[in-house]
């Protein structure tokens, strides 16, 4: 196997190191012997590392004939394995098996991601989007406690960043308030739906990689609108592009308007915050976060 995805310039060594210092390094160096021992364990052959990786060892490969993505955590996974298995009928991948820190489970095939429709093609990708949303919510809420609140994230809006102005942070914190205090019927959201987290597969979608927390359906469009990430803002008119997702999504989903922004907003800052506190460079959040600003600044009502 191909290891220099272990080297220093790569992504997963860089977030790692990061934010876990010795210990990250340490499970850095025996990742190695964790993927040997974890294919016989399981008897999986052929793997391959992604060429994506950025906080967890991910390995394409196969058992037996069937195709399967192994992926490894420094911390335990519990919380996505049982975010799949509860969106099994939902476009995720089924979970073949799993230990805390490991699974292998099914593989998208052809695996291609939204992200690969950037930038000719973004209505196309937000039609996909809009049908794997439709798909996604509808899911029956697990029994309280089985996932944290998105409450927990928002946490985060309460505290001081030097680099983020006051009146934005405060924007978001009485948005936020009032975003929980409308929510009718928290369900079950994945998290981080974006671009690299919607694959193709056959004739369909499937969604990887749920956070698993319970919250507004509606904040799973936030990841979607921020991404593909570099490369949306590296795009000539990066607002026009979120305008007019933001018009068809609203129209094909009949979403309210303000709810939504106020939802996009809240997440910008939420993105911003995340970038510093990972020590990454914060300029697209910044400049993503000012733009919805520009939008968001004048909302004064939120409709439940």
């Amino acid at each position: 196997m191909n290891a220099t995805f272990l080297n220093e310039r790569a992504p997963l060594f860089h977030h790692i190191t990061a934010l876990h210092g010795d210990e990250g390094q340490k499970w850095l160096d025996a990742l190695p012997s964790q993927i040997q021992a974890l294919s016989q364990r399981w008897r999986l052959h052929d793997l391959a590392p992604v060429s994506n990786m950025t906080y967890h060892c991910v390995l394409t490969g196969f058992k037996d004939q069937r195709p399967i993505v192994l992926k490894i955590g420094f911390a335990h996974l519990m919380q996505e394995i049982t975010a799949l298995k509860a969106f099994a009928d939902k476009g995720a991948p089924l979970v073949y098996d799993a230990i805390p820190h490991a699974f292998f489970m099914e593989r998208a095939c052809p695996g291609t991601s939204l992200r690969a429709l950037f930038p000719y093609d973004d209505m196309v990708a937000t039609d996909h989007f809009c049908q794997v949303y439709r798909t996604l919510h509808g899911t029956i809420p697990p029994p309280t406690g089985t996932f944290p609140p998105l409450d927990g994230w928002l946490g985060a809006l309460s505290k001081a960043y030097p680099a983020i102005p006051h009146s934005l942070l405060e924007k978001a914190r009485v948005l936020s308030q009032r975003l929980l205090e409308t929510t009718k019927t928290p369900t079950l959201l994945h998290g981080d739906l974006h671009h690299d987290n919607i694959l193709e597969h056959s004739n369909t979608w499937m969604m990887i990689d749920p956070k698993g927390v319970q919250g507004d359906p509606l904040y799973d469009i936030a990841p979607f609108m921020r991404n593909p990430f570099p490369e949306l803002f590296l795009s000539p008119s990066p607002l026009a592009i979120i305008e007019r997702r933001f018009e068809h999504l609203t129209r094909t989903l009949a979403l309210d308007p303000n709810r939504l922004l106020a939802w996009l907003f809240v997440d910008a800052i939420l993105s911003w915050i995340w970038c510093l506190e990972d020590h990454l460079d914060a300029a697209h959040a910044c400049t993503y976060a000012h733009l919805i600003w520009d939008k968001a600044v004048h909302i004064n009502h939120i409709p439940a």
